[in-house]
């Protein structure tokens, strides 16, 4: 320290108060320094708060302990804590990171003073990380992460890279200078496709740490997932494929359906965002069957990936059948064999419909080389059938082959006669209805009782035959028809029978007298009528009134009785005498007819009374029944 008038009036004030006076005319014998300090705090690297610690040996008295930085001491002292150490806390933030120089001055009372220095480095800031940026690259394989950090004091083995946040696999970069850099090998460590976050961590030898912003690199060592998100199986119409790709680096155009193989004739699907991808397309240009279609796609960083077959079951269509076999004329057992076509084809749906009847369809059985069922066409009706092949596939679509048409002919021609049997006469019109879809027309013939069969004629729906039975004997005679058809079905077993009877039945049904009252002299009259029973026309007969073997009237019947009819004769003569006389009345008494029945043509016989003339009365005449009947006036034989 220096020696200075203060300092010398210092000193001998305090050699007065020690009561030695002399040191005021001369310096003291005293040390030339305060005393010695030791620096108790290292110096160095120093941050925020630094306590700075000193232990004074004081070499007079205890004195002033105090401090600056860099430039001078003013007013920073320390404060002793105990014996000899002082302390004091200093506040580095607002110093600039660096070398800075704590100068330390002590100072007795005598004003003797020492110095001493400490050398510290100041650093309170983080370190400074810039991580490069890799841009919109795409990571295949190896990639280096570089850093820049920035720090004077950095520990430099406390840079690390940091994955998505995970500390536990921090990975320590190599550095040189303030570069430093991880190689990252993502196929070797098996990273999926997708993005990752890359961080740095660095701390200075003051414990700053500082965490980067993060930088983000998409990993692709994978070429794209492709999944199917549309159903195969059956498709009718148009059809959506869609699909769902998992890959963040696609390449969006490069994405391509191929049907059944065809690469040259790919196609390329629409993307629809977020992975989507889609083709519509009319599956009824393809045709129906199986059909496979696959994907390929190729993202970009070139991977291609092909992905598993899609079964389409492509089905448009109903089936397609034809009938092989022949139709035309047919009888008995017939196969019938058919064509059938469809990629999906329900081999147990495959029927045979006759005449439109689908309720009673006919399954026809697969025999390797086509379809066939055997029918019995005797279950069917004679005439034009109209046969087709119904058939169905899986998936219930039906269709119906062309008809074929058979001309069915089992049975032989049907007879019906329409002309009733009994008795006939005259000319007799045997009349039948023949029916068969195949009648051999020259084939319908008619056969009375024995002769050869002869031609009918046919006329108004029905087949007729004029038998004229006057040239028959009467008799009960056989009809018989035969008929064939163009198939050789005959049938000759239809038959009836007829009586034959071409004669006249003459009976008197009736009875009527026209003259009750008469007198002798008088005409009598009597009114007969003759119903012809029979079959043939009568004339030519005469109607007798007799008594005995006396003729007593006639009438002849010129024009004839017809069948069945009636005719009424007035038959008259002239009264003779009185008393009783005993009449009959006869029809063709001298059987000039040949009559069917000649028991019949006579009426009873009667007894007239011819009363004789009495004053005032006129002659009456009386009719008494042989029998004792009431009256013989209007009397009506009950003939059958």
């Amino acid at each position: 320290m220096s020696w200075t008038p203060r300092t010398r009036v210092r000193t001998c004030l305090a050699i007065m108060v020690l009561g030695v006076l002399g040191l005021c005319l001369s310096p003291p014998a005293l040390a030339a320094e305060a005393g010695t300090v030791v620096f108790m705090s290292p110096g160095g690297l120093v941050s925020g708060e630094y306590v700075l610690t000193v232990s004074v040996t004081w070499e007079n008295s205890p004195g002033t302990v105090e401090y600056g930085i860099d430039e001078g001491v003013c007013c920073n002292p320390l404060t002793m804590t105990s014996g000899t150490y002082y302390e004091v806390t200093i506040d580095t933030t607002p110093l600039t990171d660096g070398a800075h120089t704590i100068n330390l001055v002590i100072e007795d009372p005598l004003e003797f003073n020492s110095t001493a220095s400490l050398e510290i480095v100041v650093d309170n800031t983080a370190p400074v990380i810039i991580v490069e940026d890799p841009g919109a690259g795409v990571v295949t394989g190896g990639y280096t992460v570089t850093a820049e950090v920035v720090d004077d004091n950095l520990n430099a083995s406390s840079v690390v890279l940091i994955i998505d946040g995970n500390m536990s696999d921090a990975r320590a970069m190599e550095g040189s200078g303030s570069t430093f850099t991880y190689v990252l090998d993502t196929v070797a460590e098996e990273w999926w496709n997708g993005s990752y976050n890359l961080t740095v961590r660095a701390i200075d030898m003051l414990g700053h740490e500082t965490v980067s912003d993060g930088i983000t690199i998409d990993v692709d060592n994978e070429p794209p997932l492709i999944m199917f998100t549309s159903v195969g199986g059956h498709v009718i119409g148009f059809y959506d494929l869609t699909i769902y790709i998992s890959e963040p680096n696609m390449d969006t155009n490069a994405v391509w359906a191929v049907f059944d193989g065809d690469v040259l004739n790919r196609t390329r699907m629409v993307h629809d965002g977020d992975g989507t991808y889609s083709y519509k397309f009319d599956t009824a240009t393809m045709a129906d069957g199986k059909h496979g279609v696959y994907i390929i796609a190729t993202d970009l960083s070139a991977q291609t990936q092909e992905s598993e077959e899609l079964v389409l079951q492509v089905d448009n269509n109903p089936p397609m059948s034809y009938i092989t076999s022949t139709g035309g004329n047919v009888s008995g057992y017939y196969t019938l064999t058919a064509a059938v076509s469809d990629a999906y084809l329900d081999t147990d749906r495959v029927y045979i419909v006759v005449d439109g009847d689908d309720d009673n369809a006919t399954m026809m059985a697969w025999t390797g080389e086509d379809y066939e069922v055997i029918l019995d066409t005797r279950n069917m009706e004679d005439g034009m059938r109209y046969l087709k092949v119904w058939a169905f596939d899986e998936w219930d679509q039906s269709s119906r082959s062309e008809p074929l048409m058979l001309d069915v002919d089992n049975n032989e021609p049907y007879v019906m006669f329409l002309s009733s049997a009994g008795t006939k006469w005259g000319t007799y019109r045997i009349r039948v209805n023949v029916t068969d879809p195949h009648l051999n027309t020259s084939c319908v013939m008619v056969r009375v009782g024995g002769a050869e069969p002869m031609a009918m004629k046919f006329s108004n729906d029905e087949w007729y035959y004029n038998l004229d039975t006057t040239q028959m004997s009467n008799s009960l005679t056989s009809i018989t028809i035969n008929t064939c058809d163009t198939r050789g079905n005959c049938n000759d077993r239809e038959y009836m029978e007829i009586t034959v009877e071409n004669r006249a039945d003459l009976e008197i049904v009736s009875v009527e007298w026209v003259n009750t009252q008469v007198e002798p002299g008088t005409v009598a009259k009597v009114k007969v009528t003759v119903r012809n029973n029979g079959y043939a026309i009568a004339n030519n007969f005469e109607v007798a009134l007799t008594s005995g073997s006396e003729v007593l009237a006639t009438a002849t019947e010129l024009t004839g009785v017809q069948p069945g009819k009636s005719h009424s004769f007035t038959l008259e003569w002239k009264v003779k005498g009185s008393g009783d006389k005993v009449v009959r009345l006869e029809v063709d008494p001298g059987n000039v007819l040949a009559e069917s029945d000649e028991t019949n043509n006579h009426w009873d016989q009667q007894t007239l009374t011819i009363a004789g003339e009495s004053p005032g009365m006129g002659a009456a005449l009386a009719l008494l029944a042989t029998a004792g009947a009431a009256g013989l006036i209007g009397r009506r034989r009950d003939q059958g």
